[in-house]
């Protein structure tokens, strides 16, 4: 702060520190890679002004952030759109030179439970419904955990990667019947399929 009370007496130093190489590490919990998931690393807190990095997972579930400034960030992946796991908190420090003018690298490693995979159909009887509001809640924790989606132009929605676990499906579109299901998923378990049936509200 400059003003007449205080007035500048030193010079400011201002410390200016190469982003570091950091790289996401996705994993199961028997230590296999996570394939094609979104991972970005959203600033958290000071300083200010650092812009959010997103990368997507290789075949060997590795995300590589060529630069990034030092500082606290959440690390938050998904899979079409939809939360895969708890994001993270990691902190960056400065990029420092190890070898030469080549700056030493860090890394995260992420570890998520393989999910199931869930697709739900959405008709009524004849054709498939399209733009119906499909939530789930898992209903077995403490920590709420809701997940969104829309049926398409098929009446169709899939959740790539569901926890195990017990879960409240809810199915609502205008001029319908809201529908509500319960169900569980166990650990391992085949891709799942369900089909839910509306019927007209009458109004």
């Amino acid at each position: 702060t400059v003003n007449a009370d205080q007035p500048l007496h030193d010079d400011v130093l201002l410390a200016i520190t190469p982003g570091a190489p950091y790289s996401v590490l996705l994993r199961d919990q028997d230590g296999g890679p996570h394939r094609g998931i979104d991972v970005s690393m959203r600033p958290h807190g000071l300083p200010y002004g650092r812009p959010p990095l997103a990368g997507k997972s290789d075949n060997f579930g590795s995300v590589v952030f060529e630069s990034v400034l030092a500082g606290k960030y959440q690390l938050v992946a998904t899979v079409q759109g939809q939360s895969f796991g708890e994001p993270e908190f990691v902190d960056v420090l400065p990029g420092r030179r190890n070898f030469g003018s080549k700056i030493q690298g860090q890394g995260h490693v992420m570890t998520i439970a393989r999910g199931v995979q869930l697709e739900i159909e959405v008709g009524d009887g004849a054709y498939g419904i399209e733009g119906a509001a499909i939530t789930l809640v898992r209903t077995d924790r403490r920590r709420l955990t809701e997940l969104e989606a829309t049926t398409n132009g098929i009446g169709r929605a899939q959740f790539p990667h569901l926890q195990p676990g017990t879960w409240q499906l809810t199915v609502e579109r205008e001029h319908y019947k809201r529908v509500d299901r319960q169900f569980t998923l166990k650990p391992d378990m085949e891709p799942q399929f369900k089909r839910i049936k509306m019927t007209r509200s009458g109004y």
